[in-house]
């Protein structure tokens, strides 16, 4: 999983007289740049030097970010001191991505000309100093994040890899392919893999326990015959609808049991629904999954479609072997930092 840190630099954010909108700015864009889970680390500080200092090298250094976003604090104003802070923690500066973003927002801010917003690297951690406006935000990133990725690489971090619907980044193409291989033999981005390379459960000890819930869904076509014995209630094995529930919690339950490295949960809450789908002669099994835990409920949702529909083919293989289960998927999930999700 990608780390990344984004540091909001404002003495009043810091001491709460406005909200901070900045670091969301720059979280919502690189979602939007990046493919893959990420997992964001947040800091606010005021516009003191050594806590500025302390912070980034907390972010490069224990917590291991690949990259690290600030906003805030390039100005010529006398207590801006982020570049200040930059010089003292990177090893490198790097002050082409300064150049490059003064010369994009000089098309639209004359003021721009004020600003010393750069970039350095310390040790695997690539630093980037951006505005405090939303907007600027969004139109530095466009403009600087086609060499990021490639950036990290050269410093040995992460792999990012770029959403090219939304934005292309640069890459040799010699070098893309040993890039990924060398990436696919670090541990940091197989997560499921420990230093030895063998399979371990994540740790998520330091994850927070939120509300979480996950929907899932999946599709059984049979034959008439079998959907009539099914709504008729005349399949000589029993109630198919009531069993195919029972299996589908049992199965949302047992699923650390089913799904290597997941961890066992106790959900609070399981709902299940079949929907008769007579003009396609299916059925539409719907699985709702809720817990208050430090992990979210995808799989037991998906598992518990899956086990519900393996069981209805079982009790209607009799009357139709070339059932055909399908179309299983999430539809929805919520809570942990991920946020929401909506098919």
């Amino acid at each position: 999983m990608l780390k990344i840190g984004i540091l909001t630099l404002s003495d009043r954010a810091s001491k709460g007289v406005y909200k901070d909108i900045s670091g969301p700015a720059i979280e919502s864009t690189l979602r939007d740049f990046i493919i893959g889970e990420i997992e964001f680390v947040y800091r606010l500080c005021s516009d003191e030097l050594p806590h500025i200092t302390t912070t980034l090298c907390e972010l490069c250094d224990t917590f291991g970010c690949c990259l690290v976003v600030t906003t805030g604090g390039t100005g010529p104003a006398l207590r801006d001191v982020t570049p200040e802070a930059m010089e003292q923690v990177c090893h490198k500066m790097l002050p082409g991505f300064g150049e490059l973003m003064r010369n994009v927002s000089l098309r639209s801010v004359p003021t721009a000309i004020l600003s010393r917003q750069s970039a350095g690297v310390r040790n695997k951690s690539l630093i980037v100093n951006l505005p405090g406006k939303p907007a600027s935000i969004r139109e530095c990133l466009t403009a600087i994040f086609p060499a990021i990725p490639y950036c990290i690489d050269l410093i040995g971090g992460d792999y990012i890899v770029a959403n090219d619907k939304v934005i292309t980044a640069f890459r040799p193409a010699q070098k893309s392919a040993q890039t990924l291989e060398n990436s696919a033999k670090s541990q940091d981005t197989l997560s499921h893999l420990d230093s030895k390379h063998n399979p371990h459960m994540v740790d998520v000890s330091d994850k927070n326990t939120t509300e979480r819930v996950a929907c899932a869904c999946g599709k059984i076509t049979v034959n008439r015959e079998a959907f009539a014995s099914v709504q008729d209630a005349t399949n000589k094995k029993g109630p198919v609808l009531q069993t195919a529930i029972v299996a589908a919690i049992m199965g949302a339950k047992k699923t650390s049991e089913l799904i290597p490295l997941c961890h066992p949960l106790t959900p609070s809450a399981i709902h299940c629904e079949i929907e008769d789908l007579p003009e396609e002669s299916a059925f539409l099994l719907h699985v709702s999954v809720k817990i208050a835990s430090k992990t979210g409920v995808e799989m037991e949702a998906l598992t518990g479609v899956s086990i519900g529909l393996l069981t209805m083919y079982d009790m209607l293989k009799a009357l139709d072997k070339r059932m055909v289960i399908g179309e299983i998927r999430l539809l929805h999930k919520s809570g942990g930092k991920n946020g929401q999700f909506d098919a």
